[in-house]
């Protein structure tokens, strides 16, 4: 075998390995959720792969032989009149006249000639082409190894320049000394006494690094260091020496070495953003408890995010890429998400024995050529393809714009085992419906499906006219958890289904469960019923969250017993929410052993006043209390919720010492009074009320509570629809810090008329005002002194005045769909679409859009909240391979199809 051969026989066996066994990790990783764990599997599945690559090239494995090479001899394909094919005369003479005109078109010599004996002809014929076959393999495998070689280069040279970069940035740095170097030595010796690690600070970057493999270095933004608010500083250190303390560094240097190889596999730059995600996950996680600043660390990353991030190769960055923020606050700030410090090693070992299953077969397998008769067979099979798909194309229904009529419309899905796949007949299936415009619930229904696992549901023509129609589900089965799907719009469901998607909730898992059972009493033995219970629980292995976890509701009853459902696997945690007794949280872990006896204790009430910013009374809100100490492990309803009255006065049921934090609503929160759906109403109190944290002790208990508002400012403005009448919307929310904590707001006022108001506090410092909306519509937002724009967010370093006049102009989106294929037409996944709109070119964030893209099921990328009328681009991105960049523009509600072809980043570079 020559070196081209030996090489593309290599490439091919890497090549296909790599793809099963990433794509396996990347299925594995999905069902796998604590950040830990999800390093772990990552690090495996690269060092298997790299371990199994060696033995392919140097130990010489045994070759399991596959023949699907092009044949030494077999029949080929004639693309030419049969006539032309031989020249010689007797020949033609004899056979041509009784070849059809139609056999012009590709087939073979013996099925043109009915098993007519040419041997001679036939044998000169293949011969040739055998040849002229064979030659054309050669060429395409001497093409592919030198293609892949020479990118494979360009990738090692990428990555020498970045490291060329980091060592450049260093050593234009300034190592900290004097009392910046003090102030950081300080800081630092609250995670650790180790004294090797080298501070530097730079202006050239505006989010902490670390770097150094041997000597670890932390650089940090000169603006960090010099800042007399130490509180970024303090979050900067804890999280990079949560980088040093893992040795994330290593490990994300050897996944990029190994891109140098995997650079063509789409599943590893997956893999490597996820391991980037969840090591950042494992900071931040580490920063938060050891400054015990959850909220106010959320705050300094959102702050690190909007500043221009430098990456660079061989360092780590606090703040990389917007995308995955959000999954880090929102893991930070979870309630019902605890990441695990450590790995569970029955985890460890399932994957890397799933890994070495895959792997070594896979090893094994061999090109070689396939025999004449491997030919038939493989041409045969392509020829069924081919005809099976052109039958699912002619197949395929027409989309028609016809006249919706007013009459009940049926919808179906199927549920099925989470694990298995396999459907669940006996399951109920309840489904909500809702006037989202007020929450109203029109109407519940049950179904239970068949042995199919199908089940039916029914939208009458009187719910078909609520414009503001919403729909919910929920499951119940006595061998499964229960589940809550979550809710959606139907009007939404309708647009999507016209555009070829099916309803999410066209295929529903459930996780296996088991039933506990317990009973709650007092400290004097006796039973306490009527107590509220929330439960919930998480199977790991399931993949997403809303999947693989299930909640639950029950109460007490007369004797104090109980007995709820949970995931068999998993963790679970259970809150129990008495009426005169104090509330209790308990973790069960994975325990599903039944609980016995649960004693609560008794506890005391607490009372106060509630006054706007003024001091005069505010009377019929709530005042809800949760317990601090379990505010982000217990169930969100694990509460205490009083109203005020008249006088502004309140008094909460029993609760014990400790520390709480107050928020004052116009919803209750609590289990015992909230409303069914309170949870959906995000209406403002009449005054500013920001949470604060009380601490409650023995002392305290009969000292009166004084709540007080805070000063503050309106936010408001109008909004129309395309045509300029009034149109509502959803009312702006706002983030920001006030008095060192960070503050959300989202409940504000908007009406059916335009109108919107949002009250904040005065002074509210980084402050930033956002708008939102569906997929299916586009907003542009035109703030004070600014002109229109798509941008639906702007930055405010403090705010101390009313900002009005803010108009919001919203859409029917146009839906563009873009097929992302690569030269051969081929659909390609794992691509990212990006818009970027002229109008916006010279915004300070200019990767920014707010028009994002949703893969669907036939591999074409959907639109979401794409602006009309204003001339964007759009342009796909797969690692380094991009397509052209195409300009466009779209009119209010208009469809539209394109193709973009992916090709190899010196190609791609004049269109940019």
């Amino acid at each position: 075998m020559n070196s081209v051969d030996f090489l593309f026989d290599f490439i091919v066996r890497f090549s296909v390995l790599a793809f099963c066994l990433l794509g396996v990790s990347l299925l594995l990783l999905q069902r796998i959720k604590q950040p830990l764990e999800r390093v772990r599997l990552i690090q495996l599945s690269l060092s298997v792969l790299v371990v199994v690559m060696v033995l392919i090239s140097f130990c010489g494995i045994p070759s399991i032989l596959i023949p699907i090479l092009p044949a030494r001899s077999a029949e080929e394909t004639v693309k030419t009149p049969l006539p032309e094919i031989n020249n010689t005369e007797p020949v033609k003479n004899s056979v041509a006249q009784n070849i059809s005109p139609a056999l012009t078109t590709e087939t073979t010599i013996a099925d043109a000639y009915d098993g007519t004996s040419l041997s001679t002809v036939t044998d000169q014929a293949s011969d040739h082409h055998v040849q002229k076959s064979l030659g054309g393999w050669q060429t395409v495998r001497l093409m592919t190894v030198s293609g892949l070689i020479l990118i494979s280069a360009v990738q090692l040279v990428y990555l020498l320049v970045g490291l060329a970069l980091t060592r450049r940035l260093l050593s234009r740095s300034t190592q900290l000394t004097g009392s910046n170097y003090e102030r950081v030595r300080t800081l630092f010796s609250a995670f650790t006494p180790r004294t090797d690690i080298l501070f530097v600070m730079s202006d050239r970057i505006q989010v902490p690094l670390v770097c150094g493999l041997f000597r670890p270095t932390i650089l940090l933004p000169q603006s960090v260091v010099e800042d007399t608010d130490e509180l970024a500083l303090q979050h900067s250190l804890a999280h990079e020496w949560s980088h040093i303390q893992r040795r994330d560094l290593l490990t994300w240097q050897l996944a990029s070495l190994c891109q140098i190889l995997l650079w063509s596999q789409p599943f590893f730059w997956k893999l490597k953003r996820e391991l980037r995600v969840s090591q950042d996950q494992l900071a931040d996680q580490f920063a938060a408890r050891h400054t015990d600043q959850p909220a106010e660390y959320a705050a300094t990353l959102v702050a690190f995010s909007q500043q221009k991030v430098r990456l660079s190769m061989g360092a780590l960055a606090m703040a990389d890429y917007r995308s995955s923020l959000y999954r880090r606050v929102e893991m930070l700030l979870s309630d019902s998400f605890h990441i695990s410090p450590r790995c569970r090693i029955r985890i460890v070992l399932a994957v890397l024995s799933v890994m070495l299953l895959i792997a070594v077969p896979l090893a094994s397998l061999k090109l070689t050529r396939a025999t004449a008769a491997d030919s038939k067979v493989v041409k045969a099979e392509a020829e069924n393809t081919q005809k099976t798909d052109q039958d699912k194309q002619a197949n395929q229904p027409v989309a028609a714009e016809k006249k919706k009529q007013l009459a009940a419309v049926t919808h179906s899905g199927v549920i099925v085992d989470a694990f298995t796949d396999k459907p669940i007949p006996g399951a109920t299936v309840i489904v909500t419906r809702m006037n989202s415009g007020d929450w109203r619930e029109l109407a519940v229904t049950e179904s239970i499906t068949d042995a199919n696992g199908k089940y039916t549901f029914t939208i009458p023509p009187d719910q078909l006219k609520q414009r503001l129609l919403y729909i919910m589900f929920d499951l119940r089965h006595p061998e499964y958890a229960p589940r809550h799907c979550g809710s959606y719009g139907y009007g939404m469901i309708q647009k999507n289904l016209e555009l070829g998607a099916a309803p999410w909730f066209k295929k529903l898992p459930m996780v296996p469960g088991t039933t506990i059972t317990g009973r709650l009493i007092d400290e004097s033995g006796q039973p306490v019923a009527h107590a509220e219970i929330r439960a919930s629980s998480s199977d790991p292995q399931v993949d997403g969250f809303l999947e693989g976890s299930s909640s639950m509701d029950t109460t007490t009853d007369e004797s104090g017993n109980f007995e709820i459902s949970l995931t068999r696997n998993g963790t679970a945690s259970m809150s129990f929410i008495p009426r005169e007794h104090c509330m209790k949280h308990i973790d069960l872990g994975t325990k599903r052993d039944d609980l016995g006896d649960i004693t609560v204790t008794r506890g005391k009430s607490l009372h106060g006043v509630v006054r706007d910013a003024r001091g005069n009374p505010v009377p019929d809100v709530w005042v809800n209390l949760t317990d601090k100490s379990q505010e982000r492990n217990a169930s969100y309803e694990m509460k205490r919720s009083s109203k005020t009255n008249a006088k502004g006065e309140f008094t909460t049921r029993p609760v014990q010492p400790g520390e709480y934090v107050v928020e004052v609503q116009t919803k209750a929160t609590g289990a015992l009074e909230k409303q069914k759906y309170a949870n959906f109403h995000d209406e403002p109190p009449p005054a500013m009320f920001v949470r604060q944290v009380i601490e409650v002790t023995a002392e305290t208990f009969n000292q009166p509570l004084n709540i007080q508002a805070v000063p503050h400012i309106y936010i408001s403005g109008k909004s129309f629809d395309s045509k300029g009448k009034p149109r509502g919307i959803h009312s702006p929310h706002v983030m920001g810090k006030f008095n060192g904590q960070f503050v959300f707001i989202r409940e504000g006022l908007s009406t059916k008329k335009g109108e919107f108001k949002l009250m904040v506090p005065h002074g509210l410092r980084d402050a930033r005002l956002n708008f939102t909306t569906n997929e299916h519509s586009a907003l542009t937002v035109q703030f004070p002194g600014k002109k229109a724009s798509p941008l639906r967010h702007l930055n405010y370093p403090v705010l101390e005045e009313d900002l009005t006049d803010i108009r919001v102009v919203r859409y029917v989106a146009p839906i563009l769909q873009v097929r992302v294929v690569d030269e051969s037409d081929e659909i390609v996944d794992e691509a990212r679409v990006n818009v970027t709109y002229s109008a916006v070119k010279d915004n300070k964030e200019p990767n920014f859009s707010t028009t994002s893209f949703e893969r669907q099921d036939d591999g074409v990328y959907r639109s979401s909240s794409l602006c009309p009328d204003l001339e964007f681009t759009v342009q796909a991105v797969k690692g380094d391979r991009k397509t052209e960049v195409k300009t466009m523009t779209m009119k209010e509600g208009e469809n539209d199809v394109i193709t973009l072809t992916l090709q190899d980043s010196e190609k791609s570079k004049p269109g940019e």
